[in-house]
């Protein structure tokens, strides 16, 4: 019975889900001198997988996960208009619930999220943008030390 448990609790994705991701790993773009993954997500790739907009779900981990990302994004065209902005960060110097709020919606330090009205390519400039500004606030160039030791 416990292996039976453990088989039902293992992921066993759908094929459409993994030709989704197929095709949503494909638009991988990296920012930020490489601190931000984003990947994006339209309706003709959901279509076309033969997938279910359920499919997305933990998807921006991937973007995440990247080897030297702190911060994954998945941009999701939204049905009514506009687009979705997912976000998750593994570094504590970068809120991007704080980040989300500056582009009308909100999170918390680890993960964050909006939605954006425009397109893909105006929204993943403006959320680029926010996260050049939220990484340039923690990259203050390193001062050489004093050259008069400091007397206490």
């Amino acid at each position: 019975m416990p292996s039976a448990i453990a088989a039902s609790l293992e992921e066993r994705p759908s094929p459409g889900k993994l030709r989704l991701l197929g095709a949503v790993l494909s638009t991988l773009e990296l920012h930020c001198a490489g601190r931000a993954g984003v990947l994006s997500v339209t309706t003709d790739m959901v279509e076309g997988a033969r997938a279910s907009w359920e499919d997305i779900e933990g998807m921006v981990n991937w973007a995440r996960n990247v080897e030297g990302v702190q911060v994954g994004v998945l941009l999701t065209t939204a049905k009514g208009g506009g687009v979705r902005v997912s976000m998750r960060s593994r570094s504590e110097k970068v809120d991007v619930g704080k980040i989300c709020m500056t582009l009308g919606g909100g999170g918390h330090p680890g993960a964050g999220g909006c939605h954006m009205p425009g397109d893909l390519t105006s929204t993943k400039d403006r959320v680029v943008r926010a996260l050049e500004q939220a990484f340039n606030r923690f990259s203050r160039p390193v001062l050489d030390p004093p050259d008069e030791p400091v007397s206490e």
